[in-house]
Order: structure tokens, then sequence, then C-alpha cells
């Protein structure tokens, strides 16, 4: 997978939806952010 933020995720996230290429969010996932 792919982690996009920010206007990048905005944009590609409206087409997503418009192409019906969405996929429903598992909010059981966890991901750990390290900066």
């Amino acid at each position: 997978g792919v982690l996009v933020w920010g206007f990048t995720g905005i944009i590609l996230d409206g087409l997503f939806e418009q192409l019906g290429w969405a996929v429903p969010w598992d909010r059981t996932r966890l991901h750990e952010v390290v900066f």
C-alpha cells in the first residue's frame, strides 16, 4: 500500500470515489508513524 496525504490525498480521494474505485477503510488496521 501507499500512504498519501495533504492536497494530493484529497484529489485522489475524490477521483477514486467518482470512478467507483474507493475501498472502505479498515478501522481495525493501525499503522505506526515514525518521524
